[in-house]
């Protein structure tokens, strides 16, 4: 069923800047409301807030329908919504947004200017870039925004969800304004001029949502679309994508897209968007003064970390003792690298503890094995208040294995009633080990071919071959006259549940490199990527620099801890890093951007992948 809409161009007006404090705000009257994926701080009233909250329940519902997130979600999505223009300026990013999102490491944030109808598309955008960073999608750029784009206008009738409805103002772009060539949209990316730049970046935005907009609704083209996405996701160029998926040249696509458009009209989609029963009804919370001035402080430290700091510390004066305002401070020294402080305030927060990711976090800044216990005890909180945590199940599990609690590890594995493909294989593995230490060859055997369906890299079909071979050995021996029984194979817990070969750095320790799950986690957060020609890495005390020629910028991104760096590397089992020059050899690095790391530094490193 579609929807058919004339093109017509429409206007908005831009806000005015204004400012207000952050106390006089605070005193206001807020609302909390709370579903299973998101809650709301608003000072514009109950009644609008309940339906804010349950339209986002509905448009999560819809955008993981066709995205298939496997999100393992342990905190709800905070949405705050101001009641006017002059209470959000303070908080925007720039004059122009109606709204924005922004990540932290202790959650994700979709901040409102109020609940009018031009700022609901605008946070749609982002809550869909949420959504595709989360689930691991690697899109390029122009899809990544022109899915936004298409995702923005939808909007729930009934028991379906429509989407599609035009942008006039896209439109009003490519009909007065030189398009790109094929090759030259899909090249953009987030450091390109064309995106960047306010003048060039108005028909990148209006040509990326057209042609997704024909590539995702389009009759000819909507059919093949996933495939499309598992083209362009596991690293094909945007011409070898469309060829794949609909046996067209790119010159074939874009005179497409010109007579799409020039048609007259174009057809929004009509999807069911069933509402999970239990987000149906918001749970409504109170509010005390100190919450709703944390919240805002919270909020603050996105942007501004100093004056959160400032706030924090008053606030602990406040209220000494409160685990809230230790778990803020605790995620702001995080923020600032430093990992000791967190912990400290971690660990005061953690009796009082609401927060399963926080317990998580904790756990992960744990590195050695004299420390298991705390790990344990963490982590056990961490699934007391969300039992379906899987992220932390899995942590405990491996942990568990490290401590040769092979029972434990096996009761906790199997505590995960819903496996995603994210932790399939590490988990079938693990449990194949754990079975096979308890002397259960048989599940480990059946846990072993569960494993083999997920695995992708040489090294995990490797040591899925060593466990095979293992297991295999095992049942020999249990024969009569059957030879000796073989010792265990020589593979950590780690890379069991993860699949990891290892990294040896120069100084000859090991750490692990490429996860199904990242057994010491960073936080959340919004992550550029740079490609190029490794060139150099450059150390200097505890800390090393890597050096990288990207196209004829030489970029340079910190390595502050290497045990935080999660490594994908095809090939050997090993990866030797040595400081100085290097073998030149292409590398990817996601990085975050950090104000606080020294000046010539792009970023700091949290992936690399060669």
């Amino acid at each position: 069923m579609t929807i058919s809409m004339r093109l017509t161009p429409q206007f908005l007006l831009g806000p005015i800047l204004l400012a207000i404090s952050l106390p006089a705000l605070a005193a206001d009257e807020w609302v909390h409301l709370v579903t299973p994926h998101f809650e709301i701080f608003t000072n514009a009233g109950e009644k609008k807030g309940r339906e804010a909250i349950l339209y986002f329940e509905e448009v999560r519902s819809f955008v993981s329908s066709q995205t298939d997130s496997t999100w393992d979600q342990a905190v709800p999505v905070r949405i705050i919504a101001f009641r006017s223009e002059k209470q959000f300026r303070p908080y925007a990013p720039n004059g122009a947004a109606a709204a924005f999102y922004a990540a932290t490491q202790s959650r994700d944030y979709i901040v409102m200017q109020d609940f009018d109808r031009e700022s609901y598309p605008v946070a749609v955008h982002e809550y869909m870039h949420l959504v595709v960073r989360h689930s691991g999608l690697k899109l390029p750029t122009w899809l990544n925004e022109g899915w936004a784009d298409v995702f923005s206008t939808l909007r729930p009738d009934g028991k379906n969800a429509i989407i599609g409805e035009v942008l006039p103002g896209r439109l009003q772009v490519l009909n007065n304004e030189k398009w790109l060539d094929f090759q030259s949209l899909t090249s953009v990316t987030q450091k390109n001029p064309v995106y960047n730049e306010k003048s060039r970046a108005g028909i990148f935005y209006a040509e990326s949502w057209a042609l997704t907009h024909m590539l995702y609704l389009g009759p000819t083209y909507h059919a093949n679309f996933g495939k499309l996405i598992a083209a362009l996701n596991a690293g094909k160029s945007a011409a070898e994508a469309v060829q794949f998926a609909y046996d067209r040249p790119p010159a074939r696509i874009y005179a497409d897209l010109q007579s799409y458009l020039h048609q007259g009209s174009i057809n929004a989609g009509v999807f069911p968007a069933k509402l999970e029963k239990s987000a149906e009804e918001a749970v409504l919370l109170p509010v005390s003064v100190m919450e709703s001035e944390l919240v805002l402080a919270d909020l603050l430290a996105s942007g501004k970390p100093e004056e959160a700091k400032t706030t924090y510390e008053g606030l602990a004066r406040q209220y000494p003792g409160n685990p809230e305002i230790a778990k803020s401070l605790g995620y702001l020294a995080w923020r600032s690298g430093d990992n000791e402080g967190a912990r400290k305030y971690f660990e005061e927060a953690l009796p009082g503890a609401t927060d399963p990711q926080m317990c998580y976090h904790l756990a992960s800044l744990y590195h050695d094995s004299t420390q298991n216990d705390k790990v344990i005890a963490a982590l056990k909180k961490a699934l007391s208040l969300k039992a379906d945590y899987t992220g932390a199940r899995m942590l405990l599990g491996v942990t568990q294995m490290n401590m040769q609690n092979f029972q434990a590890a096996i009761d906790t594995f199997s505590g995960i009633r819903k496996v995603t493909a994210e932790h399939a294989a590490g988990l079938f593995n693990a449990l194949a080990y754990a079975y096979l230490q308890t002397g259960a060859l048989e599940p480990a055997r059946t846990s072993l071919q569960s494993a083999r369906k997920w695995l992708k890299s040489d090294a995990e079909i490797q040591q899925a071959d060593q466990l095979q071979r293992y297991i295999d050995a095992r049942e020999a021996a249990k024969s009569p006259g059957g030879a000796a029984r073989p010792s265990a194979p020589p593979i950590s817990a780690e890379a069991l549940a993860t699949g990891r070969p290892t990294l040896r750095r120069g100084d000859g320790a090991v750490t692990p490199s490429d996860s199904a799950i990242e057994t010491n986690p960073m936080p959340r957060e919004r992550l550029d990527r740079a490609e190029g020609e490794f060139q150099a890495l450059e150390c200097a005390g505890s800390r090393a620099t890597l050096v990288v020629l990207v196209g004829r910028e030489t970029m340079r991104f910190v390595i502050t801890d290497p045990n935080s760096i999660t490594i994908r590397h095809e090939g050997a089992n090993t990866f030797q890093f040595e400081c100085g020059p290097q073998k030149k050899s292409h590398v990817a690095v996601d990085y975050v951007v950090d104000g606080t790391v020294t000046p010539g530094i792009t970023g700091v490193v949290r992936r690399l992948e060669f």
